[in-house]
């Protein structure tokens, strides 16, 4: 059932057993799995089905640090969320991600990556991608394509799957129809109102601008509104002091992002053919899009204390959405920021992203797309795509200013640390050091051997990652291993917000295998 909350007198109450707040991949995918139950599930959205440069103005923020995107370019606020401009990069962490790394103060998961396995397992069915999964193996015997180190005892092959699927397109019909879920669109969260303890939400408060104010009462909320939104509500409620959680002072802090560095090192090929070109570009196998990665084998990685860096390589004469990012950013670096950046850059990702969806489908449906009919093109750069590590002092709070509903806006104050660029420098070494052992290239490294500089092109792909995060003690995380608030009985989390580290794969795939053993918990409680 669809529900349009412009449409509501002022002061009503809805209802529900179950309410979900945030349509974005987490919410969605919970919402899928809890269709059929006997719940009643609300799904809150505060955009509508279609960009809204209003609704999408209630992300702006403020940020200090390193050059950051404007915050209300780096989120889409309608239904789908940030998958309507998803460029559908999906890999699952790796074992030693979810473990506690000495030399990584704040790593560690309270759930192991075997814990998570039957998750993921599902999760790739909701994108959905190539049953083949992230071993190399399948792949390899799929393209025929031979791989750089089979043997080597320093290198891995990582393999990434990209399908830039659109929740809020693929999964709407479903979810309308579903005899237990209501969506409920235009209907923002203001904030929490609990039992007198503090310990229970009896209600949520929530308007549409310039309309209604009403109220939601339910058994269990879960908020899925991202990495920041997630911190900026439960900050607020805070401020109030309705809820009795965040004892351990974490709420907001560890901020996480992916860095990416565009063109970290040259490339150069010691000898021509197909062991460095044709796992190493996008390539097509049955209508599925991947491509291998470089990274330092995990042993190695925990003998020299490293985060976790992937190493793309890349063609010179391909123009990539990285160099069009970095070319937007060093505009706004010069002064040229757009009055509603929200609104032009929104509109720039949702026509890119449309193309993209397009491209792929017809470039990479066999076995023989295009890229690996690029012989002329050899491979001649490497742009890097580090792990951030976890750092106390990286943190959204509240801003002065106010939203167009009287809301706090978000501040987000971003803090990168030494061991990110000794991290990043040590893992060119490495796999250059091993590429010219192997006689396949020559590594050159393009970047500062300071620890606190900086390429000005250091970009991220806005992956906001950390500010609840997951641990079993309330003094060292927001939620719990459940995804549950310390100290609130019924509100839950979901989303990166959650992660206590990121790895250096894309989230959105380990976002929705979260939410899924999300979904499986909310069902045995409710049973």
């Amino acid at each position: 059932m669809l529900i349009d909350a412009r449409k509501f007198a002022n002061g009503q109450r809805l209802e529900a057993d179950i309410c979900l707040i945030g349509a974005g991949a987490a919410g969605i995918a919970l919402a899928r799995e809890l269709i059929k139950g006997q719940e009643r599930v609300l799904l809150l959205e505060s955009g509508g089905f279609e960009f809204d440069p209003e609704i999408q103005a209630l992300y702006e923020g403020e940020t200090t640090g390193p050059r950051y995107m404007p915050l209300d370019a780096a989120r889409l606020r309608y239904f789908g969320g940030s998958t309507n401009h998803f460029g559908g990069a999906s890999r699952i962490l790796d074992p030693i991600d979810f473990e506690a790394r000495d030399w990584l103060p704040g790593s560690g998961w309270p759930i192991s990556h075997q814990e998570l396995a039957p998750f993921y397992t599902r999760a790739q069915d909701v994108f959905p991608i190539c049953p083949y999964g992230f071993d190399v193996e399948p792949w390899l015997q799929g393209t025929g394509f031979p791989q750089i180190g089979t043997d080597s005892p320093r290198i891995a092959t990582k393999i990434w799957q990209f399908n830039p699927v659109r929740f809020g397109t693929l999964y709407r019909d479903e979810l309308l129809s579903a005899a237990n879920v209501s969506v409920c669109l235009h209907a923002t969260v203001l904030g929490f109102e609990a039992e007198r303890s503090g310990s229970r939400v009896k209600t949520l408060n929530c308007a549409t601008p310039g309309g209604p104010r009403f109220t939601v009462a339910s058994k269990t909320f879960v908020l899925c509104c991202g990495g920041i939104e997630n911190a900026r509500v439960l900050l607020i409620a805070k401020e109030a002091r309705a809820l009795s959680f965040d004892r351990g002072d974490i709420l907001g802090r560890y901020f996480m992002d992916h860095l990416v560095i565009n063109n970290a090192a040259q490339f150069e090929p010691l000898r021509r053919g197909p062991t460095a070109r044709d796992l190493y570009v996008p390539s097509g196998l049955n209508g599925h899009w991947f491509r291998g990665v470089l990274s330092v084998r995990e042993e190695v990685a925990k003998a020299e204390r490293l985060q976790s860096v992937a190493l793309f390589i890349d063609q010179q004469e391909r123009p990539t959405g990285r160099a069009a990012l970095a070319e937007i950013w060093s505009s706004l670096a010069r002064g040229s920021l757009p009055e509603r950046p929200g609104d032009a850059l929104g509109r720039v990702f949702g026509f890119v992203g449309d193309r993209v969806d397009q491209a792929y489908r017809a470039v990479f449906h066999s076995k023989s797309g295009i890229f690996n009919e690029l012989h002329a093109f050899e491979p001649s750069s490497i742009f890097a795509f580090l792990e951030q590590a976890p750092n106390r002092d990286s943190r959204v709070s509240l801003s002065e200013a106010r939203d167009s509903l009287g809301q706090r806006r978000a501040h987000l104050d971003w803090r990168l640390s030494r061991s990110d660029k000794r991290s990043l420098l040590r893992s060119l070494e490495i796999v250059g050091a091993e590429l010219a052992r192997l006689g396949v290239a020559r590594i050159k490294i393009n970047l500062s051997a300071d620890l606190d500089q900086w390429p000005d092109d250091l970009t991220t792909y806005c992956h906001h990652m950390g500010t609840t995060r997951m641990d079993r003690e309330e003094r060292h995380g927001v939620v719990d291993e459940h995804c549950r608030v310390h100290g609130v009985d019924n509100l839950y989390l979901a989303g990166s917000s959650v992660f206590p580290s990121g790895g250096s794969a894309a989230p959105t795939l380990t976002i929705v295998a979260l939410a899924l053993r999300l979904a499986d918990h909310l069902k045995r409680e409710a049973a």
